[in-house]
């Protein structure tokens, strides 16, 4: 039997990660209609959905993102604006062991102040989404969910070959494109991009690629990728809507870095 402190951190600490993984951290404005938020209540909440999600199933209805963030708010201590954000890794490592069914395992966890407080704050580091296009395969799979680090390009740049998640660029907009894109950093600022017989060529080499479904069948004129700029294609070179069509990403539209791939059980 866990001592009550350590339940009352596991429940935070819990409701902290289902914020990160369930939904896009977006939280609508907190409802005046919601039931009473007790401690109990918000566990069966969070055991209800970590449930589904073990199950493969990571679709949480408005009512419940709206009662997950009271639970959230009303249980969660207030952060210290000093307190550091925890390490991409360690919010990874605690997502794991919920959908492993292992949170509740004391022996495993690290209860010191300085470990489980700034890990409540993983919804600001990490975020989950979905891939609703098959533009990635293979990939990632159509519906496959995964977890991108927000902060990973604080102390480090972009580098080719990563995953990236981005706002959509001012001529997507004017497409109507609102929605964020995933796709892979080919070109790095300065570089010189051009594809030909089924190959991509950085500045006059060409690209080694293992991940692509298959060789684009289309070719693309030379192109200087600009300062702070981004030449980025789908794995799926034939039925993706990229770099190819519509230009460059600035690296201020990255939204963050893909670091893993949720498996569901």
């Amino acid at each position: 039997m866990l001592p009550m402190q350590k339940y009352s951190q596991i429940i935070i600490l819990s409701l902290a990660i289902l914020g990160a993984i369930v939904d896009r951290p977006a939280w609508s404005d907190v409802s005046t209609d919601s039931p009473i938020l007790s401690e109990s209540f918000c566990q069966k909440v969070f055991t209800d959905a970590i449930s589904r999600a073990r199950a493969g199933n990571w679709q949480a209805s408005e009512q419940e993102r709206r009662i997950i963030q009271q639970c959230r708010v009303k249980f969660s201590p207030p952060v210290n604006p000093n307190t550091p954000l925890p390490q991409a890794s360690l919010c990874i490592s605690l997502i794991k062991n919920l959908l492993q069914g292992d949170l509740n395992r004391s022996s495993e966890i690290d209860f010191s102040e300085d470990r489980w407080l700034p890990a409540t704050r993983c919804s600001e580091v990490v975020a989950a989404y979905y891939m609703p296009s098959g533009s990635m395969l293979p990939t990632l799979k159509v519906n496959e969910r995964f977890i991108i680090d927000k902060t990973a390009y604080r102390v480090q740049a972009p580098r080719r070959g990563d995953m990236i998640i981005f706002n959509p660029t001012e001529q997507l907009k004017r497409q109507k494109f609102n929605d964020k894109f995933i796709k892979r950093i080919i070109g790095l600022p300065g570089d010189k991009i051009k594809i030909q017989n089924g190959k991509v060529y950085i500045n006059g080499k060409p690209l080694k690629e293992n991940y692509i479904l298959e060789p684009p069948s289309y070719s693309h004129k030379l192109v200087l990728v600009p300062a702070n700029s981004y030449f980025v294609l789908g794995d799926n070179r034939n039925n993706s809507y990229d770099s190819h069509y519509w230009g460059f990403v600035t690296r201020d539209l990255i939204v963050g870095k893909l670091i893993w791939k949720l498996e569901s059980k």
